[in-house]
């Protein structure tokens, strides 16, 4: 039987955070939440989730930042990580990563597939 995927959700947005959460949670992950970017990197690092949302829109630290120091951390740098943010930033989102990027407001259907779809290709490429 395969674990349960845990899934780092990092959202200022207390709304946000939780909408995802309990979307998450019902679908059968793990969940572990970050309202702050710089709690986010630690929760990253202690937690190892296999997978990251992340909110581009944080401040002081914000997701760009964020996701800088994930991806230069060996801890955390193959952890796939799905950017959420407003379509303005959506340019900006896609050139920081290519594993997933959910325009807000979303539909959780949409990031609920996103969210499959990512996982399911890192466990192809982590056989």
């Amino acid at each position: 039987m395969r674990k349960r995927a845990k899934i780092l959700v990092i959202e200022d947005n207390q709304t946000i955070l939780e909408l995802i959460k309990v979307s998450l949670e019902d679908s059968g992950y793990e969940v572990i939440t970050a309202d702050k970017g710089g709690e986010g990197i630690i929760k990253a690092r202690k937690e190892r989730p296999d997978l990251i949302t992340l909110d581009v829109s944080m401040q002081p630290i914000n997701g760009g930042m964020v996701l800088t120091a994930l991806k230069g951390d060996s801890l955390t740098s193959s952890v796939p990580v799905i950017l959420i943010s407003v379509f303005e930033e959506k340019k900006d989102a896609i050139r920081l990563t290519t594993n997933g990027y959910v325009s807000k407001p979303f539909k959780i259907e949409k990031l609920l597939k996103t969210v499959k779809e990512t996982l399911d290709k890192k466990r192809k490429t982590d056989r």
